[in-house]
């Protein structure tokens, strides 16, 4: 089995504050897509995300924890991707989009995000059928300067 390669395809990394970030006209070439992000909000908000420039339609199971609370686990049919704190400082997350080309049937994506003071897990499944051509994660607050999105083609 050959070994998966990762192809670079976008980085925006913000100048000035967003509530947004956006990959648009994505390419339907390689079998998976992984986003990669590093970022801070300005005050306790909300992750969430659109696709195809479409909020809604997905369900999520979600596990995860709090420093202070200890193990949490939900499910729900939104797009939140995690809730965060301003004194939660830098956060990482990854998005696994799987077979995201492919039309005829859901979409599959897997995330991991951390902070300073909570870690999620998130199964999300997309109920649209279409090709992804465009995903963005967004937030109720703001995205702080210097915060960074990678999107990367996987090629098998």
């Amino acid at each position: 089995m050959p070994t998966p390669t990762y192809i670079a395809l976008a980085t925006i990394t913000l100048s000035s504050t967003d509530t947004e970030i956006q990959f648009a006209s994505i390419p339907n070439t390689y079998r998976d897509l992984v986003i990669v992000g590093n970022y801070q909000l300005s005050n306790a908000g909300v992750l969430t995300q659109k696709v195809n420039g479409v909020s809604g339609s997905v369900a999520r199971q979600r596990a995860g924890g709090l420093v202070s609370l200890g193990p949490y686990t939900d499910y729900g049919a939104d797009d939140n991707l995690g809730e965060w704190n301003s004194g939660d400082g830098w956060n990482s997350i990854i998005i696994h989009l799987m077979d995201y080309a492919v039309t005829g049937r859901q979409k599959t994506f897997l995330m991991r995000n951390s902070g300073l003071a909570r870690v999620w897990m998130y199964m999300l499944n997309w109920t649209g059928t279409a090709a992804v051509t465009s995903y963005a994660i967004g937030t109720n607050q703001n995205f702080a300067v210097g915060t960074t999105f990678s999107m990367y083609g996987i090629v098998s």
